[in-house]
């Protein structure tokens, strides 16, 4: 049975635009997380990992957390993000432990989002995450692996450039959110 408090939210960012592209990502990115706790979207910063895994969480069955890593800068810091992230901030006990009382039967996804600062430390609690929190899944953004056992790694390409292409399609888009009316040749 899955415990939850009454004031346990998840936590995603907004969509802001729309998903162009990305399909067949999206679906490997699934069948991923649904055979492996640990999945790690890696590859070049700005080609579309948060964006996939804001996704992801917003298609996820359970509940879905977003934590993004940008603003801290030591490995040691990661637990407290991730704490505040799901709602245990301004609990006594340390942050992991915190973490873990507010999860504990819960069947959730954790996105870690950019985690490439931080490597160490997101790989730290992730494994240690998984370790004690048989429910939870963890989808991590970084420029690298996580390195940690049982973690399947899924590089995240470029969109297409070719005249028909995604990224032209995503370019026309964002050009008409801009300036509507707005045409590319």
């Amino acid at each position: 049975s899955i415990r939850r408090s009454p004031d346990f939210e998840p936590t995603l960012p907004v969509r802001r635009t729309s998903m162009i592209g990305r399909s067949s990502d999206l679906r490997a990115i699934q069948q991923l997380l649904a055979s492996n706790r640990v999945v790690a979207l890696t590859g070049l910063g700005g080609i579309g990992k948060t964006t996939l895994a804001t996704e992801i969480g917003h298609a996820h069955h359970g509940q879905a957390w977003f934590v993004d890593l940008t603003a801290i800068s030591e490995d040691d810091e990661v637990p407290g993000a991730i704490a505040e992230a799901v709602g245990s901030s301004g609990v006594e006990g340390a942050p992991l432990e915190r973490i873990v009382d507010r999860l504990i039967g819960t069947d959730g996804l954790l996105i870690v989002d950019n985690c490439e600062h931080v490597i160490e430390g997101a790989a730290r609690v992730a494994s240690a995450l998984i370790d004690r929190l048989p429910g939870l899944r963890v989808l991590a953004t970084s420029r690298e692996s996580l390195r940690i056992r049982g973690e399947q790694v899924y590089p995240v390409a470029a969109l297409a450039t070719d005249v028909d292409g995604a990224a032209i399609e995503l370019f026309r888009a964002r050009a008409e959110a801009v300036r509507p009316g707005a045409t590319a040749a």
